[in-house]
């Protein structure tokens, strides 16, 4: 084989005759006559290792090219700077040069490298470096913009800055312009220069007297491009930067998704700090590349201005306001700091229920309830409007209501639940086995196998289910015991394969006690059920269903139940009769009973009670139709001609001669007799749609209704009572701060009659 003089072969391994191996890229290459082709790989592929000679004069044709505004080579695309007309020789030398030519001997342009020298390196550590093992470091100088937004991984690959992509730019930047502007709506100027404007983040700040159709320039003589992030300072509604509205779609787009992000946590009490969680902002990152997320600081600023507007326009709705239900709820957060929300219920023209959240307030050992709801109730005018006061059982706010001289009423729902808590605690030691019997099976990955197999045996033959386990409220306790039930069979068979361990073995009595405590809470489920049909109570269920459950326990007490079950139920009755006893002697309950069209006269447990409601609804609705009376007639006067000689002044006064005293109670009772022979309502309808499509037939007694039927039986919405995710939600809010408490709890509350448009303002 003949000597290898070339220098390429510093660079290439000889494998056979015709064919040689890159040691830089491990490329396979032909040489069969020449090694044009292995020259030209290295140039073209590994310019950091190829230098060439420049000619001495020799007449060679010089190709030149001309580089035009707009194109990829004027965008800064991957060059250098060139030296466009130096002719070279036809011979190779790997030391360095600007240009190449081919065999055809026309030259062609490939970048000057400009390499980076460190001056404290000498000449005998660089002669150490293998080109081999270590390329030189090579800095290529990079004039348009998009690189300000991306990083070189290589000569060949980039990585966007904003969502990691991994981008080749091997001939030009074109593939890295289209993806910022299809990805990140980047826009490019029609000059088509290094000037590239982000729709999202950024202005660009030009130099206005640029000679906008200039060719390109080189990267010494090139005016850098200014672009600078856009202040939100002054601007609270918006959450983060954009130049200027570009597009209206856009602009609609950024304010829906800071609405929903603000939902967050205004609807779920979620922590603000959230948006500053790595796994957040990559998620919200994978659905829309283009949204910035703002800062902790950001939401609450804008939260704080939204809380302002929509504080200014529940005072204006609370203007309309004629008469009023007032409810309270306290808790306390995890810091063990007091919190009391004050609630106004009232129903408008469309005889639809409205409720505001007056203010959510901290409690300490300082504060005065009394002067505190004083003024909250002074500053929205509704003080003198009150028709009933509900709170959830708090002994503080029953004191400072009675101070007031409020109508109050305790919460239904609480008394409900926490009568069913207590009594549940007889049973404790029962509840505790049956728990240990689900815990078991719920850690046992074995025991809970065999039940699901017992549960498809012939003799079970059902569909395998799993054991219920409670979360201390005392519909799970008694959705545990069901499930128990269901299971007894598989439970028993499975029992019998651990009796040697820690499963808990219920005797048959213990089954019999299970079933029947399960019916004894059966019916304050049906109870919890209903009144969670709407999201607070009406005043007008709560005699009724009272009656209801007072009817059942003493059904129970008639069957031969067990003697433990029938201390509770005795037990039950005697709570009931004690915080609900006297419900029917409540005025403002009676009224809303009677003038539910789903009870009417019926809703009471005895005549007595029924009969004195009507006597007070006639004396209400006499005084109705005279003041109506009394309305029309000065309106009438204001319309008479003056003109004495009217034809039907004689008749008018033979009419007024005529009216017998008592027409309006007359009326009144004629009114009432009417309602009451229509037909009941169905229970599970509303009322207040009845009365709105009988406004025009009951005249008197639907404006009674629209003032009366305000009231509540509930002071907080019942899902958070009963339901699962009203008690998780209650955990969350328990966590934030003061302030966080008084705007989200106010927001929360009000946003179904202020509305989400939260950056609207």
């Amino acid at each position: 084989m003949p000597k290898k003089t070339s220098n390429i072969w510093q660079y290439c391994t000889v494998l056979d005759r015709t064919h040689a191996k890159c040691m830089i890229c491990k490329q396979r290459l032909s040489y069969k006559s020449s090694i044009t082709n292995i020259k030209r790989h290295l140039a073209r592929k590994h310019p950091e290792v190829c230098q060439y000679v420049v000619g001495n004069g020799n007449p060679y044709h010089v190709e030149t090219i001309e580089i035009k505004p707009g194109t990829a080579e004027s965008e800064g695309a991957d060059c250098g700077t060139y030296d466009e007309s130096v002719p070279v020789e036809n011979d190779y030398n790997l030391e360095g040069t600007t240009e190449i030519v081919t065999t055809c001997g026309t030259f062609h342009i490939i970048p000057k490298v400009v390499t980076e020298t460190n001056a404290d390196d000498s000449p005998e550590t660089a002669a150490e470096t293998s080109p081999i093992h270590a390329e030189r470091e090579i800095k290529k100088q990079k004039t348009s913009n998009v690189w300000q937004h991306c990083t070189p991984i290589d000569r060949e690959y980039a990585r966007c800055n904003i969502c990691e992509a991994v981008l080749s730019y091997r001939t030009s930047i074109t593939n890295i312009k289209k993806h910022l502007v299809r990805k990140h709506n980047f826009e490019y100027p029609a000059c088509g220069l290094n000037k590239i404007i982000s729709k999202n983040s950024y202005v660009v700040f030009t130099n206005d007297d640029e000679d906008q159709s200039s060719t390109l320039q080189t990267p010494n003589e090139s005016t850098p491009t200014k672009i600078e992030p856009v202040s939100d300072e002054g601007n609270p509604g918006f959450l983060h930067s954009y130049s200027r509205k570009r597009d209206s779609q856009s602009m609609t787009m950024k304010s829906r998704l800071d609405n929903k992000l603000l939902d967050v946590f205004i609807k779920d009490y979620q922590p603000f700090r959230i948006v500053e969680d790595v796994g957040f902002r990559s998620f919200v990152r994978s659905l829309n590349s283009c949204y910035v997320i703002p800062s902790k600081q950001q939401i609450v600023k804008c939260l704080a201005t939204a809380y302002g507007k929509c504080l200014t326009d529940m005072k204006e709705h609370a203007q309309h306001i004629k008469e009023c239900c007032l409810t309270t709820e306290c808790w306390n957060s995890e810091l063990n700091d007091g919190f009391i929300a004050v609630t106004v219920h009232f129903i408008n023209e469309e005889f639809t229920i409205k409720s505001i959240l007056l203010e959510c307030l901290s409690l300490n050992v300082t504060t005065n309830i009394v002067r505190e709801l004083q003024r909250i109730t002074d500053e929205w005018g509704i003080s003198e409007k009150i028709l009933l006061a509900v709170s959830d059982n708090d002994t503080s706010v029953q004191a400072a209501m009675a101070e007031l001289e409020w109508n109050y009423f305790g919460c239904f729902a609480h008394t409900i639940n926490s009568m069913v808590q207590d009594v549940l605690f007889v049973m404790d030691v029962l509840l505790e086995k049956v728990k240990s019997v689900v815990v078991y099976f719920k850690t046992n990955p074995e025991a809970s196998a065999k039940l699901e197999i017992c549960q498809k045996s012939p003799e079970i033959n059902g569909k395998p289910k799993k054991v219920y386990q409670d979360d201390g409220r005392w519909i799970s306790t008694l959705r545990m015991l069901e499930r128990f039930l269901e299971l007894e069979e598989a439970i028993k068979q499975t029992s019998l394969l651990y009796q040697d361990t820690n499963l808990p073995q219920l005797t048959e009595d213990e089954w019999v006690m299970v079933k029947e405590l399960s019916q004894v809470l059966k019916p304050f489920e049906t109870v919890a059920n209903f009144i969670s049909l709407d999201k607070y109570t009406n005043a007008s269920l709560v005699i009724v269903l009272t009656k209801e459950v007072d009817d059942a326990l003493d059904e129970m007490l008639l069957n031969n139940f067990s003697s433990p079950i029938q201390d509770v139920i005795i037990k039950l009755k005697h709570t009931l009769q004690e915080q609900l006893g006297n419900v029917e002697t409540s005025e403002t309950l009676a009224l809303c009973t009677y003038l539910d069209p789903r009870f009417k006269n019926l809703g009471f447990s005895s005549s007595e009670a029924a009969e004195a409601t009507k006597h007070h609804l006639v004396e209400l609705l006499s005084n109705k139709i005279t003041e109506q009376s009394s309305n029309i007639g000065v309106d009438r006067i204001k319309q008479e001609p003056n003109s004495s000689f009217s034809i039907w002044q004689s008749f008018k006064k033979r009419v007024s001669e005529g009216k017998q005293p008592g027409t309006a109670k007359s009326k009144a009772l004629i009114e009432i007799e009417r309602y009451l022979e229509d037909e009941l309502m169905d229970q599970h309808r509303n009322p207040l749609e009845w009365w709105r499509e009988y406004k025009a037939i009951y005249p008197c007694m639907s404006v009674i209704a629209q003032e009366i039927m305000c009231a509540l039986g509930t002071a907080v919405p019942s899902e958070r009572i009963f339901s699962k995710s009203g008690y998780a939600s209650n955990l969350r809010r328990s966590c934030l701060n003061n302030e966080e408490v008084k705007i989200l709890t106010f927001l929360n509350s009000n946003s179904e009659i202020f509305g989400k448009k939260f950056f609207d303002v």
